[in-house]
């Protein structure tokens, strides 16, 4: 279940990497892509957000407002 939004941005947050690109949804394609927040490795298939610029990118659970609030990665409201 894709329960990830088409961009980058939940609620007026737009979601963006450290050198402040905004981040784009993407599938995986093969497993072994990597959350930089909380650095685990990601499966085949799962949404993440990222900026292919900079080789950045969260999990769907990392890139909630609430947790990249928690810690800022270059979030712009």
């Amino acid at each position: 279940v894709d329960q990830a939004q088409p961009t980058g941005s939940f609620s007026g947050v737009t979601l963006k990497c450290p050198a402040a690109h905004p981040l784009q949804s993407f599938v995986t394609p093969v497993a072994g892509y990597g959350c930089d927040k909380c650095n685990l490795d990601q499966p085949q298939g799962v949404t993440l957000f990222g900026c292919r610029s900079c080789d950045f990118d969260l999990c769907f659970d990392c890139s909630k407002p609430e947790k990249v609030l928690s810690k800022p990665l270059g979030v712009s409201t």
